[in-house]
């Protein structure tokens, strides 16, 4: 699956904010199409931030907290 990295989502939140959607988009598209983590109607993802710093090298931890709270 590929997905497209939205420009219009990157001038609404952000640079950092939307690669981090994207990502996120990403993990719930892959989650409708294999059938799982299916909840209250819903296809969902889940990490921890600290599973994210992994994912994404290029921020921090404060970094992707900080990402977080303003989406």
């Amino acid at each position: 699956m590929q997905f497209q990295f939205d420009s219009k989502i990157a001038e609404e939140y952000g640079v950092n904010e939307a690669i981090f959607i994207h990502n996120i988009y990403m993990w719930i598209k892959y989650n409708r199409a294999n059938g799982k983590h299916f909840y209250e109607g819903c296809f969902w993802t889940y990490n921890s931030k600290k599973a994210f710093a992994v994912l994404f090298p290029f921020w921090s931890y404060d970094q992707i907290k900080q990402i977080v709270v303003s989406l």
